[in-house]
């Protein structure tokens, strides 16, 4: 999903790209033309610096024009509250920092924790939000009471990988041709 969404927006004129993880230690690669931007918390941080860490952000995020988190089937409490109800809290810091906010490729699914709901209508008001699917775009246009797009899942944008087995299969199809 990162490859694919990187790959998407280096194809903006005079875009730069970084991939912010939410933990140090990511080991996914950096697409071409991406660089690594550092992490939200890292491991090593003790206990009051990553509660002090939480004021260092604005000056993180105050350096970029967009945001973009890719919900996935992650935005939806499904799998952790927790952590749908801080990225929308995320995004509407950004906001306030005069930062674009976007969800993308997100899921929503019909059984979504109260709590979750609740936070998506306060804090993704100034968002552009994406769903992968008409479903999903629907419930959240219920919610956010407003239109909210439906788009390919950006897991299309990336490029197929060629191994030996693809180049033999491709080789075969060409000679059946």
């Amino acid at each position: 999903l990162i490859q694919g969404t990187c790959r998407f927006l280096n194809e903006q004129p005079s875009t730069v790209v970084e991939v912010i993880s939410f933990i140090d230690g990511y080991e996914g690669p950096v697409p071409v033309n991406t660089r690594y931007g550092g992490s939200l918390y890292r491991r090593a941080d003790t206990t009051f610096r990553k509660v002090f860490r939480h004021f260092a952000w604005p000056f993180f995020f105050a350096k970029y024009d967009d945001l973009y988190i890719i919900g996935a089937d992650l935005i939806d409490g499904y799998y952790a509250e927790s952590v749908s109800v801080f990225l929308f809290q995320l995004l509407k810091l950004v906001e306030n920092l005069g930062c674009r906010g976007h969800l993308i490729s997100c899921s929503f699914n019909d059984r979504s924790p109260p709590a979750v709901r609740k936070a998506a209508r306060k804090f993704l008001k100034g968002v552009r939000v994406h769903a992968r699917d008409v479903y999903s775009a629907n419930r959240l246009s219920e919610i956010l009471g407003r239109p909210v797009s439906s788009s390919a899942d950006v897991a299309f944008g990336l490029l197929p990988e060629v191994t030996e087995n693809g180049r033999k299969a491709v080789d075969w199809i060409r000679k059946e041709k």
